[in-house]
């Protein structure tokens, strides 16, 4: 099974910085609060956020990134960012993604919908590790 051909992410964009000409990947997942977080089921038929969460840490590990978006540049990984409807799902999307490998918390991030129309650039992105109570940027510098 290629992990990358059941990724289809919502949207994404790259960004280059002007001066060191380096590019990071963001790829978006919208959430509208309708989708199931979890299932006590070990189906992957069943759709959940935490598989759809499991499926993107395989395909950050099979490095296959790289040959995916050559229109967009030369990556060996991204940033998936999650935009929901509140803090509320938020802390029960990071709580219902505990059991997944923290070796990739890092390369997810969860706002609100309020948070992105301001600025998709705010300072307020929360890791996936539930037990991180720090708030990130997008962009170092920033």
């Amino acid at each position: 099974n290629d992990p990358a051909n059941k990724i289809v992410p919502d949207a994404g964009f790259a960004l280059r910085h002007r001066r060191t000409g380096k590019s990071a990947l963001f790829l978006i997942e919208v959430d509208c609060g309708t989708m199931r977080l979890d299932s006590a089921l070990d189906d992957e038929a069943v759709a959940t956020f935490t598989a759809k969460l499991a499926q993107y840490d395989r395909y950050l590990a099979s490095g296959q990134i790289r040959d995916r978006h050559p229109q967009l540049g030369q990556f060996t990984g991204f940033h998936l960012l999650t935009v929901t409807t509140s803090a509320q799902r938020i802390a029960t999307m990071r709580a219902a993604a505990r059991s997944l490998s923290p070796q990739f918390h890092k390369f997810f991030r969860f706002c609100t919908f309020d948070q992105v129309r301001q600025s998709i650039l705010h300072e307020d992105w929360l890791s996936r590790d539930h037990a991180d109570h720090n708030t990130y940027r997008l962009i170092r510098g920033h």
